[in-house]
């Protein structure tokens, strides 16, 4: 209630519905901003899960390359380096 007594001498009567006015367009705009980074964020994500699941389709459908290289042989002795 003090607040509220406070409020009314600072501003006065007429004043105080614009405040009002003021303030809730605010917080309305804030939510839409809020909403909207919201969606964003969320389609960012399916379309992220949907080139994942392509790439899986792809790479699942498409046989895996052959490997033609020779083998390295392997010495039977080993060697070592004295520095």
């Amino acid at each position: 209630m003090l607040i509220l007594l406070v409020i009314l001498l600072f501003f006065g009567g007429k004043k105080i519905p614009d405040l009002m006015r003021g303030i809730g367009r605010g917080v309305r705009e804030f939510n839409d901003a809020k909403e909207h980074v919201k969606s964003e964020i969320e389609a960012g994500m399916k379309d992220k899960d949907v080139e994942k699941k392509q790439e899986v389709l792809t790479n699942s459908s498409t046989p895996a390359p052959e490997v033609t290289a020779a083998p390295t042989p392997v010495s039977a002795t080993p060697t070592t380096q004295n520095s």
